[in-house]
């Protein structure tokens, strides 16, 4: 003790002195030397904690109206513009960043590399969420059930083109009786058809009378009130197929195994049809028909209307000619009248082709009536049995005119079922096209939203991210690398919906 005040003089040697610098300095070191370990480590979780955050603000309205997960790079515009989603990445940085603490990390700079639109190798990423959304909601044997109609479907729509061709020829041997009996009637020893055998009048002849039915107007036959067609419409040339898109720069994964009914299950979940909306999707409809769009393609309700009846009168026409081959009662008559008609030539093939053309005739004014049916709710069997026929081969005409109630066939299908047929024999491409045209048109129609555009939607992307951090217990410490005097790490994230 010395000095005064009660005062206390110290001193410390060199030696202690340096001793406890380099004390302090491998205590610093060992400490900077953690930090710089864990800013390697936090970098990578950082980055992909971003990267998922950017991820967070996805198109909310796609997402609750279609089951969808995508992030419009537009920000709404309808201009694809990746330096938004790199700004607004940086400012959520900038937010989150601690101005004090143990690493100090920061954002410096995002770029984003690669990136994948729902639009690119044909829609594939939007065939892919479509496809997911439905399986999460249905079971599995759900396609068990109805592969089999499908299968059954698209064979019976092969054959239509065969029918089309036995039409022909019946029409043609019609016309061949017609110009053998004027030739007869030339001949000195002319016997009229009448005093041969019972001659069955042209009128009466079911190929005439189904023949003009044939080049009327479809939807007149078949629509009960043709003024409640719908009158709604969409812009051609803005259709996602027929527009200039943008385009991704991801190169092609591998898809998995997307089974193609898997994503019409989804089209006749979401999208609405004559018979009325889906169990699910939006209630904003810039077309009434959009299952029918799908099938059709063409830009106006009813044109799309028209398109798939023809389609559907096809299948229909098979099926039941497949019944009447299968009722020998109906043959018998169709064999007699085949008869009456062409048998005064005495030539069997002309007498069969016109009888084919008889079943044929036969099979399209029941199928006429089928589509009434299907369209007023009812449903019908691909392949009826005898018992549930319901035209009359004498009264053709008329039953052409009537309407009848909806019927409840057994094993029938309904009308959306039909149109899940007819969705599955369409290519996949056009489907999934015509399907992101329904999407993007329906979303459009909500406010803020007018400018949406599929093309513009991503689905994911790769991006090369900087971060800094300032040294913080010693700056001569070297550790890790350094730029300009501070530490800096470059990474690459990935990650798509």
């Amino acid at each position: 003790m010395g000095g005064k005040k009660g005062k206390c003089d110290g001193s410390i040697t060199i030696f202690l002195a340096l001793t406890l610098l380099l004390i302090l300095s491998f205590l610093f070191a060992m400490l900077e030397a953690a930090r710089v370990q864990g800013l390697e480590t936090l970098v990578y979780q950082k980055g992909k904690l971003d990267l998922e955050s950017a991820f967070g603000a996805y198109n909310g309205a796609m997402w609750e109206q279609y089951g969808m997960l995508f992030l419009d790079g537009s920000a709404g515009t309808g201009t694809l513009d990746l330096s938004l989603l790199e700004g607004q990445m940086m400012e959520e940085a900038r937010l989150e960043e601690l101005s004090t603490g143990f690493f100090q990390l920061a954002l410096k700079n995002v770029e984003i590399s690669e990136y994948t639109l729902a639009t690119d190798w044909g829609g594939a990423a939007f065939q892919e969420q479509a496809c997911t959304a439905i399986q999460q909601q249905l079971a599995a044997g759900v396609l068990d059930t109805i592969w089999e109609k499908q299968e059954m479907g698209g064979e019976m729509s092969k054959k239509s083109d065969e029918l089309e061709k036995n039409w022909k020829m019946a029409q043609d041997a019609t016309a061949s009786a017609e110009k053998y009996e004027k030739e007869q009637k030339e001949k000195p020893d002319y016997v009229p058809a009448e005093k041969v055998t019972q001659r069955l009048p042209k009128e009466q002849n079911p190929i005439n009378i189904v023949k003009p039915l044939k080049q009327k107007g479809i939807l007149d036959m078949v629509v009960e009130d043709p003024n409640a067609i719908s009158q709604k419409g969409i812009e051609a040339e803005d259709m996602v197929e027929k527009r200039s898109c943008y385009c991704g720069n991801q190169p092609a994964k591998p898809q998995g195994s997307v089974d193609k009914l898997w994503f019409v299950l989804y089209l006749n979940t979401y999208f609405s049809c004559m018979a009325g909306n889906g169990e699910k999707g939006s209630e904003n409809h810039a077309l009434d028909y959009e299952l029918e769009y799908c099938i059709g393609g063409r830009d106006k309700d009813a044109d799309n209307l028209e398109e798939t009846v023809k389609k559907l009168l096809a299948i229909r026409e098979v099926g039941n000619f497949t019944t009447l081959m299968q009722d020998e009662a109906k043959q018998a008559v169709s064999l007699e009248l085949a008869v009456g008609a062409v048998g005064f030539t005495g030539m069997p093939p002309l007498i069969s082709a016109v009888q084919v053309g008889i079943l044929l005739a036969w099979s399209y004014v029941e199928s006429i009536q089928d589509i009434r049916c299907l369209l007023a709710g009812g449903t019908i069997a691909l392949v009826k049995s005898p018992l549930e026929w319901k035209s009359d081969i004498g009264n053709l005409k008329q039953d052409i005119n009537q309407q009848r109630q909806p019927s409840q066939d057994s094993g029938g299908l309904s009308y959306r079922e039909y149109l899940m047929i007819l969705l599955g024999m369409t290519p996949r491409r056009s489907l999934v096209y015509r399907g992101m045209n329904v999407v993007e048109e329906n979303m459009r129609l909500i406010d803020g939203y007018g400018k949406l555009r599929v093309d513009t939607l991503l689905n994911g992307i790769k991006v090369q991210e900087q971060y800094v951090a300032q040294p913080l217990f010693l700056q001569l410490i070297t550790l890790g690398k350094k730029q300009g005097g501070v530490y800096s790490w470059n990474t690459e994230q990935e990650l798509s919906y």
